[in-house]
């Protein structure tokens, strides 16, 4: 389902986050994706499409979504307003951050915890580089940070075995 459309820095943020994730070739060979708009398919913001029932996930409906991306707002300084001072006078600025959460499934029977793992953070930190040659940043660029997430749940804890892990990139 198509998002409003951007109207301030907050949600531009987001605009701005689902269109460099999408235009990264690394991220559209993860999801399947042809091109930037089957890419976009795979982003998603603050929630996950709802399942059929509104209540559990189908096997069918959790293999369709993973992989995938989600962006959230970060637990702190989701979004900060300041005022500063010049010279001349007194200006406003926006600062926020955002999580992007890449959520694949283990393959249990093929890989160990940690392989799997270590294959999970390969692709993101590919794609996270990808993102900072698309923005024309350094890739030692100090506004990014990966970290382990823990498993991430769908509405319901029994889905929570269906995604197992997910890595966090902090913008």
């Amino acid at each position: 389902m198509p998002l409003e459309a951007a109207t301030n820095c907050w949600t531009e943020q987001e605009d701005r986050l689902i269109e460099s994730i999408a235009q990264s070739a690394q991220f559209q060979t993860w999801v399947g994706a042809a091109n930037t708009t089957e890419a976009k398919a795979h982003i998603h913001v603050e929630f996950l499409p709802p399942p059929a029932d509104r209540d559990h996930y189908t096997p069918q409906e959790v293999a369709a979504l993973v992989p995938f991306a989600l962006i959230v707002d970060a637990a702190d300084q989701a979004i900060t307003f300041d005022r500063a001072c010049q010279d001349v006078g007194q200006f406003y600025f926006t600062s926020g951050r955002k999580l992007v959460m890449f959520c694949a499934r283990v393959n249990a029977e093929a890989d160990t915890y940690p392989e799997a793992i270590r294959k999970l953070k390969n692709v993101v930190g590919k794609i996270i580089l990808e993102m900072n040659d698309l923005a024309g940043n350094d890739d030692t660029a100090d506004y990014i940070r990966a970290a382990l997430a823990e498993p991430v749940s769908m509405a319901k804890d029994q889905h929570r075995h269906q995604l197992k892990e997910a890595i966090q990139a902090v913008w």
